[in-house]
């Protein structure tokens, strides 16, 4: 099981909300990872819990994917901020990578 990480004052980013967040976004995780500097594999295996810097990874993508204007809540929800207001999203299910 991944453990969820909370950046400071956030909420938890888990793999699945960063598969809805890409949903919305309309990007995979190789877009991702060229977007945030970060590179897709780190993120593929913090998706996994493998990253040795797990919470810091997911601190830099969750601050990353707020400023493309995703936003991320407690009941599970994932949305995308846009000039008419607010479009929801409910998280996928978990599938296998």
């Amino acid at each position: 099981m991944i453990k969820e990480t909370r950046p400071i004052g956030e909420v938890r980013l888990t793999p699945r909300k960063l598969r809805a967040a890409l949903a919305l976004l309309g990007w995979t995780v190789r877009d991702l990872g060229h977007a945030s500097g970060v590179g897709h594999r780190p993120i593929r295996l913090w998706e996994r819990g493998l990253h040795r810097d797990g919470n810091d990874l997911a601190a830099h993508l969750h601050s990353f994917l707020a400023a493309a204007g995703v936003e991320f809540h407690d009941d599970g929800s994932t949305w995308l901020s846009d000039e008419g207001g607010k479009r929801p999203f409910h998280a996928p299910p978990l599938t296998d990578p």
